[in-house]
């Protein structure tokens, strides 16, 4: 979501949708059918998504400050959002659940996606976290699985 100058740098950077106002009517009035599986905003559109926001929000769309989807920096979040950038969060059981492939991916791609994805949830590791080592306790148990 973004106007003018943002806009064009979205497009330039790849973007597949890139619309402002007229967008948010299309995800209003189109029945909750969307075009894109991400979502990257400009800080001065948050205000005009409310009116989408119990469309995108329990689909995981909204934009958040917090996931880096909130920018003014619109060509490098598209960029990384296209170089295939995954945001993980624990449910209330503690438990992460994320998306590391799919099941046509080559068994290296595989190995190089969850090597990833477990340095980066060791370095999402909270300060405050009590243990004596690094890293015990913090991963229990990894489960892989084919869905």
């Amino acid at each position: 979501f973004a106007e003018g100058p943002s806009a064009e740098e979205a497009r330039a950077a790849g973007a597949d949708v890139v619309g402002g106002d007229e967008l948010i009517e299309e995800i209003r009035k189109g029945g909750g059918k969307l075009s894109f599986d991400k979502c990257i905003a400009t800080p001065m559109f948050m205000p005009r998504l409310s009116k989408v926001a119990r469309i995108l929000g329990p689909r995981g769309l909204m934009p958040n400050p917090k996931l880096g989807s909130v920018t003014n920096d619109v060509s490098g979040a598209v960029k990384a959002a296209k170089s295939g950038r995954v945001d993980f969060k624990i449910d209330k059981t503690a438990i992460v659940h994320v998306g590391l492939g799919k099941i046509n991916f080559s068994e290296e791609s595989l190995r190089e996606n969850i090597g990833a994805f477990v340095n980066a949830l060791l370095l999402a590791k909270p300060v405050g976290l009590k243990k004596t080592s690094k890293y015990v306790g913090y991963v229990k148990k990894f489960t892989l699985s084919s869905t």
